[in-house]
């Protein structure tokens, strides 16, 4: 069987433990969070999980309907 094709691997490094120590530093430090986060949540936003719609009944359907036929 002929050999068509080279497989090489390609590894990216991990960053070293110190670097990421001193990153967590870095951010512990500052102390603030960016404004641009998705995951920061209003203030006012109540985290009791709540759901006030919950306890209401479904609003009732018809038992029977007119048949589309006739």
């Amino acid at each position: 069987m002929a050999k068509y094709y080279t497989l090489k691997p390609q590894v990216t490094p991990l960053p070293k433990a110190d670097d990421a120590k001193d990153s967590a530093a870095k951010t512990a430090k500052d102390g603030e969070q960016p404004k641009d986060d998705p995951f920061i949540r209003a203030e006012a936003e109540d985290d009791d999980g709540y759901d006030p719609y919950s306890d209401r009944p479904p609003t009732p359907e018809p038992q029977f309907q007119a048949n589309p036929w006739d």
